[in-house]
């Protein structure tokens, strides 16, 4: 079949038969399948050699190129395949099944490289075109693996949110104290003002230690919001700008989880340390500290408790909070759909005036596991509390100190048809209100937030 094949190659293009070797003329289609089946059986030097030559041919060969990117990581190439399977990506803009197959050829050549974060750039191509959910959901898991066995990782989410309240300010325009004892106007600046809020939020993280029992992880995350005032709300407060309220977060954090024989379950820790900004003006600094750890984990089933302490610094004083969480999910119905819940209390104390207060708060959601026409839908209700045992007014002490209650709803759409590079956008519309005895801090809030949000 040799002696056959390397005639083959020699009649595939303009070049004479060498002497005492008889020349088989093939069509294209037939050299393709020949390469098909040396790769299926293994022969990968003559599959390559037979895809040389149809590349001299037609260099634009999607097909030809594929099995370059398929052979030359195993014939110890691998950046040949790479470069080779980045052509037929090209050369294959009509064929969505054979981009996917370029796709996972490329990834496992850029792999063999030791590049991973091309290899997965790759894989968030091959998902764009998987050709069925079975497919698609291999190259995720094969994402998260590489993912995994990375000592480098990173997150990033951005969103564009038309708001009725960029400012947290309230919803009426007078200052009154338990709904009887008026206390004068509100500025404009106090009252809810509209605009636009877009948020960024990111994080990159290092594995510096992983054994059997211990995985250690630095890391360092930001948060970042930009406002833009509509143009009532510029009429209602003309001294204030949407800058007024930006806010920015920037924490560095090393996080150790832990897998000791006497525990059943990994106990995670974080240390965190940052500095924060409101309006451009620096707030001060923070240190906080978390444990958590799952009490149930199932494959239908998940419960987790966190304790987290923090002190910041501002310019009144310090500030200390203590809080715990327990969050919980569980998957329903025979279509996997998940029902999620979190009950949370927090107690703060601090120097400056106005900081002793408790709260509570709990949350009910549901992920529809099947779309409603193009939409994957997430459902989430939220309601709380907060006590402040003292609060001033100026020089104006509140009898029974502050209450506020808040309720919350809010709906979320995911568009897996139009994911790209794994990565789907999304849509939440939401609304809360927060009731209070002091009508400065009774609020009121629409917004529409525009994201992408990663499948994997």
């Amino acid at each position: 079949m040799k002696a056959l094949a390397l005639a083959a190659i020699l009649a595939l293009a303009p070049i004479g038969a060498r002497a005492g070797e008889e020349a088989v003329t093939l069509t294209l289609g037939q050299a393709h399948a020949l390469a098909q089946q040396a790769y299926a059986a293994g022969d990968l030097a003559f599959a390559q050699a037979l895809a040389l030559r149809l590349l001299e041919a037609n260099p634009e060969d999607a097909r030809a190129l594929l099995l370059i990117a398929a052979t030359a990581p195993a014939l110890g190439t691998p950046e040949e395949g790479r470069k080779a399977g980045r052509k037929a990506w090209a050369a294959a803009k009509d064929a969505p099944l054979l981009r996917y197959e370029v796709a996972r050829f490329t990834a496992r050549a850029a792999l063999a490289e030791k590049r991973p974060g091309v290899a997965q750039f790759w894989l968030r191509r091959a998902a764009d075109v998987a050709p069925d959910p079975v497919a698609a959901a291999v190259t995720a898991e094969d994402f998260r693996r590489i993912r995994a066995g990375r000592r480098l990782s990173y997150s990033v989410d951005a969103s564009l949110s038309p708001t009725s309240n960029v400012n947290g300010g309230a919803s009426g325009d007078a200052l009154t104290v338990n709904g009887t004892l008026p206390l004068g106007d509100l500025s404009g600046s106090a009252q809810a003002l509209s605009g636009l809020t877009a948020a960024v939020r990111g994080g990159v993280q290092w594995k510096l230690q992983e054994s059997a029992t211990t995985r250690v992880r630095l890391g360092l995350r930001a948060y970042a919001t930009a406002n833009r005032l509509s143009d009532e709300a510029k009429e209602l407060a003309p001294e204030a700008r949407g800058s007024d309220f930006d806010f920015a977060v920037l924490e560095a954090t090393a996080a150790l989880d832990w897998a000791p024989a006497a525990l059943p379950r990994p106990l995670q820790l974080t240390l965190g340390t940052g500095k924060s900004w409101y309006g451009g003006h620096e707030l001060g600094d923070h240190v906080r500290g978390e444990a958590g750890w799952s009490l149930l984990a199932t494959p239908k089933s998940i419960l987790r408790l966190s304790l987290s302490g923090e002190r910041q610094w501002r310019a009144g004083g310090a500030v200390n909070a203590v809080a715990w969480r327990l969050e919980g999910g569980r998957l329903v119905g025979q279509a996997g759909d998940k029902l999620v819940f979190g009950v949370a209390l927090k107690r703060v104390t601090g120097e400056a005036a106005n900081t002793d207060y408790t709260a509570a708060s709990f949350d009910l959601g549901y992920d529809f596991a099947r779309p409603l026409g193009p939409a994957l839908l997430s459902l989430r209700a939220t309601a709380g509390m907060r006590d402040y045992p003292f609060y001033a007014l100026g020089p104006i002490g509140v009898n029974a100190g502050r209450e506020d209650q808040s309720a919350g709803l809010s709906v979320e759409a995911r568009f897996p048809g139009l994911q790209r590079y794994g990565y789907t956008p999304k849509i939440t519309l939401s609304a809360d209100e927060t009731l209070s005895n002091i009508s400065r801090f009774q609020t009121r809030n629409i917004g529409l937030s525009v994201g992408f949000a990663s499948s994997f």
